[in-house]
């Protein structure tokens, strides 16, 4: 007859070491435990940014202005965040715009709110009493002469703090967005006007 192991000849049945069907059932069964609760998580931290995005809005002051409008360009896609440091700096990364928004203090310089990807890898930190406006525009671009979307954000006498422009496809290159990108700028450049007060 077979060989059974000295070890295992006068255990019972079910106390036995799992087959080898039935460690790939319980793998399946684990691995599908893992991918809900995966998929639960991604939805709570959906609902947590939603919650918060709400609760920001509902602030008051420059506080809730900010807010709005971040919220309003939320489904704006891939966008392309431009900043030129007076030293001579230009820095120029993308995130969608449908990122995390926190305010906090710092002592002795005032309110900051914060844009940020839920990774952290995208972080930008805005002061709100210096952001006293937003623009929008459309305009030629300086190089290629096609068409730019552009929210800027500015100080009270026009000094550009941020730039934040669609980004266009990299499939097809510039001048050619991602489908529906343009509609929603302008839809909120409607709702906004081309200059609007943050204070």
């Amino acid at each position: 007859g077979a060989f059974v192991p000295a070890f295992s000849a006068g255990m019972p049945r079910a106390s036995r070491a799992p087959s080898v069907v039935t460690q790939a059932r319980f793998l399946r069964t684990a691995g599908s435990a893992i991918r809900m609760s995966g998929k639960q998580e991604a939805v709570r931290k959906r609902e947590r940014k939603g919650r918060r995005m709400t609760q920001c809005a509902s602030g008051g002051g420059a506080e809730s202005k900010f807010a709005q409008l971040i919220a309003d360009c939320k489904d704006w896609g891939l966008c392309r965040f431009i900043t030129i440091n007076a030293g001579g700096a230009v820095l120029e990364t993308a995130s969608p715009m449908d990122v995390g928004l926190n305010f906090f203090e710092v002592p002795g310089k005032g309110q900051y709110a914060t844009l940020a990807s839920a990774d952290k890898l995208f972080e930008c930190h805005i002061r709100l009493d210096a952001a006293a406006k937003a623009t929008f525009a459309k305009e030629a671009a300086k190089i290629g002469g096609h068409d730019l979307y552009v929210m800027r954000l500015k100080t009270s006498d026009d000094t550009i703090l941020l730039s934040c422009m669609l980004q266009y496809d990299p499939a097809k290159g510039p001048g050619h967005y991602f489908d529906g990108a343009v509609e929603k700028f302008e839809r909120v450049q409607s709702k906004w006007g081309n200059e609007a007060s943050l204070s």
